[in-house]
C-alpha cells in the first residue's frame, strides 16, 4: 500500500496497525518514495544491520554526517544523566519544539 507523507502523519495508527496485520506501507513525500514500513519478518536480514562500512564513508565524504573519531565511552549516560536538568518552564519547550518543527517542515 502506498500513501502520502501528510495522510500518513494523520493517519499513523491506521498504519501501524495494517503493517501489524502484515502489509507494507511504502510513504511517499512529492511522488518520491521515501520510506518503507514493514514487518520486521518481511523485511531482509541484510536490510536490518544498518549501512555497511563503505556507505557510513561515502556518506562522510558527501558532508552529510560525521563519524565518531572514538568509541563511546561506557560511563557516558550515567555521566550525562548525572547533569543538572536544564531551567525551562514546560510551557517554553513546547513552544520552542513546535517552532522548530514548523520552521523544518517537508
Amino acid at each position: 500500500m502506498e500513501v502520502t507523507l501528510q495522510k500518513f502523519k494523520s493517519n499513523i495508527d491506521h498504519y501501524l496497525n495494517e503493517v501489524q496485520k502484515g502489509k507494507e506501507v511504502i510513504i511517499r513525500h512529492r511522488k518520491k518514495a521515501v520510506a518503507r514500513l514493514a514487518p520486521p519478518e518481511i523485511i531482509q536480514p541484510e536490510e536490518m544491520g544498518g549501512e555497511s562500512e563503505a556507505e557510513l564513508r561515502e556518506l562522510e565524504a558527501g558532508g552529510l554526517i560525521r563519524l565518531p573519531e572514538r568509541e563511546m565511552d561506557e560511563k557516558f549516560w550515567d555521566d550525562f544523566f548525572a547533569l543538572p536538568a536544564p531551567n525551562i518552564s514546560l510551557e517554553r519547550a513546547i513552544t520552542a519544539v513546535v517552532a522548530d518543527r514548523q520552521e523544518n517542515r517537508y
